[in-house]
């Protein structure tokens, strides 16, 4: 909480900024309350609060949404990570009519709709609609020379589990290191003069070309010419710089270009295997959820993680967990300008560049005549009637390889080391591979036996579990023994 300035007797503490959302709007508190009542009365339980400023921040976009129709999906805080720090109350929004649009926060109260995708290129049918977003950033992610594209990237879930990407995203003010998009601006650069010789050879490098000098000219009217590679910038701005976001349409920059959607990355099989003691796997599930799991890098390998959360048909949850190639240039900057042509050879460099290595399925009890209610009536807190049920994920702010999956029924919590496996196994086979042909055959067999290839564990246990029959809203909730594991199964490795 942050205090203001008056003294120990009457200063206030001031909350951060809540975020409160239904299907058709959206409300940005500020609550301060006096700490001083507490220390007086230790034995006091309740603090009463004030409600210091209310703010619509999506309002102006709503009153004029394309469709009527139109209804807010999900809302999602500016991602936050020491190498950028987002303007305090920037917040992104996806909504029912496939648009994302950014808040830029209180100080600048404006906001850009960077993606906007017509329905008709992904059907109209359920299991072809999205229904969630993350950002590729967290607090406790990596830092390497080209991490800032994956900071500018974002992910996008469809019902039937297929993840796409989209290319930058970046808010107004946004304080980032230097380094950072120096190193960005490298990359293109290097990029840019490997093909512009070559360009002409295969269509493929020419599209290519044209990315990158798309992606350089955002960097450079994003970031400024302090964030170029040269000596000259070098010594005008050594340690940071502010992102320039343009407000309107009428600023010939090239941060109101429309971003392009890629994808997919991945096209998931959210369904574990089936076993033979149990009729519920093997049956199509339905994506509600998906958040970032991270970055892990071994040796030379670098891997993101994404966790998405699935109802099955008798209506317990799955989780299945994801990595994608890391080297952090798996998406790049592109925009909607892009000709068909392009379109297709850049979407065909990441096609299904991901993979499914982890599936379990976490039983919740006596719970499918509630939660088929629960479909019929779409009672959903915090998805707008999106079909979430009441489920979401949160990661463990504390310890890597955890998170929360919260329902109607209660938490349970989930740990698992599927990202590091897989980036240590997949660095052991890459090295053991670029020896084997200096290699006589007998050493690679004594090689190929001295691999150590570690195994993916994934444990899962229910943690708090409502009683009755009622929904995790009310107050009698009891914690179950920690040694008491849920059901799990490991899919496709």
């Amino acid at each position: 909480a942050k205090h203001d300035g008056h003294d120990d007797e009457g200063r206030n503490a001031t909350l951060p900024w809540l975020c409160l959302y239904t299907a058709k709007s959206a409300f940005l508190f500020q609550i301060s309350y006096s700490p001083s009542s507490s220390y007086n009365d230790p034995s006091s339980s309740t603090t009463i609060g004030k409600l210091m400023e209310c703010i619509e921040p999506f309002e102006e976009y709503l009153l004029h949404a394309p469709s009527s129709k139109s209804s807010i999906l999900r809302i999602r805080p500016s991602p936050a990570c020491t190498d950028m720090i987002c303007p305090p109350g920037s917040m992104a929004m996806l909504t029912s009519d496939y648009a994302l649009v950014l808040y830029h926060g209180i100080a600048k109260t404006f906001c850009t709709t960077p993606l906007q995708f017509p329905p008709e290129e992904f059907g109209e049918e359920e299991e072809e609609t999205f229904v969630d977003f993350c950002f590729m950033t967290t607090p406790s992610s990596s830092s390497s020379s080209l991490s800032l594209f994956t900071m500018m990237s974002i992910l996008f879930l469809k019902s039937n589990g297929h993840v796409y990407g989209a290319s930058p995203i970046v808010f107004d003010s946004t304080i980032v290191s230097t380094k950072l998009v120096r190193d960005a601006n490298t990359f293109l650069d290097g990029e840019i003069l490997r093909l512009q010789h070559h360009r002409t050879e295969t269509e493929n490098k020419e599209a290519r070309y044209r990315m990158c000098r798309g992606g350089k000219q955002f960097l450079l009217d994003a970031f400024g010419p302090s964030s170029s590679s040269t000596t000259a910038a070098v010594n005008r701005n050594p340690y940071y710089v502010t992102s320039y976001i343009a407000s309107s349409g009428t600023d010939k920059s090239s941060t109101i270009w429309p971003i392009q959607l890629q994808g997919p990355l991945l096209l998931s099989k959210t369904t574990p295997a089936p076993t033979a003691d149990d009729d519920d796997y093997g049956i199509l599930s339905k994506a509600l959820v998906m958040e970032y799991f991270g970055c892990c890098t071994s040796a030379n390998v670098s891997l993101d993680g994404i966790v998405i959360a699935s109802s099955s048909s008798s209506n317990n949850k799955i989780l299945s967990f994801g990595i994608f190639p890391g080297g952090m240039t798996t998406l790049l900057p592109r925009f909607a300008f892009e000709t068909l042509d392009d379109q297709s050879i850049l979407d065909s460099g990441n096609y299904n560049c991901g993979a499914i290595v982890e599936c379990i399925q976490l039983q919740e009890e006596d719970c499918v005549e509630e939660e088929e209610a629960m479909y019929k009536n779409a009672l959903v807190t915090a998805g707008g009637g999106n079909g979430r049920l009441n489920c979401d994920i949160v990661m463990d702010p504390v310890k890597n390889g955890m998170l929360h999956v919260v329902s109607s029924k209660g938490v349970f919590t989930v740990t698992t080391n599927v990202l590091s496996v897989y980036a240590h196994n997949i660095a052991q086979d890459v090295e053991y591979n670029s020896n084997t042909s200096a290699t006589p055959s007998f050493m690679r067999q004594q090689q190929q036996q001295q691999k150590k290839a570690l195994e993916v564990q994934t444990n899962a246990w229910s943690c708090l579990e409502v009683s009755g029959g009622s929904g995790v809203e009310d107050e009698e909730i009891y914690s179950r023994d920690y040694g008491t594991p849920a059901k799990s199964v490991t899919g496709v490795r």
